[in-house]
């Protein structure tokens, strides 16, 4: 019983102690990273067709009935809004076109060689 309390109380630590490993070292570093190219299109270029305004006076209002066409009527104010509006929507492409220049330009920059 002795030799059986004895080799437990040697062999039990040793077994335990042979399972431990010394824990590998982790190594940490760092890379810059290459920026992703952008693959946004350049939108197409405005494609639009050219409206035919017609006057309506009463010395042309018969003519422009016998066209069958339909006749709209806006006061001076509503068209003034309707340049403004359309000066707005002009401003906004025109900043959007800014930004998408702006993403492009710091994601994908000419090379300096290239220039010379």
């Amino acid at each position: 019983m002795n030799i059986i309390r004895f080799v437990l109380v040697l062999l039990i630590p040793i077994i335990l102690t042979s399972c431990n490993t010394v824990p590998k070292t982790i190594e940490i570093s760092s890379k810059p990273v290459e920026k992703i190219k952008l693959n946004i299109p350049e939108p197409r270029p405005l494609s639009l067709s050219n409206p035919t305004w017609l006057v309506v006076t009463d010395a042309t209002k018969d003519d422009i009935i016998d066209k069958n066409a339909v006749i709209f009527g806006i006061t001076v104010e509503d068209y003034k809004n309707m340049a403004v509006n359309q000066a707005e929507v002009l401003r906004i492409l025109e900043a959007y076109k800014n930004t998408l220049r702006a993403y492009k330009n710091y994601y994908e920059p000419k090379d300096e060689k290239s220039k010379n």
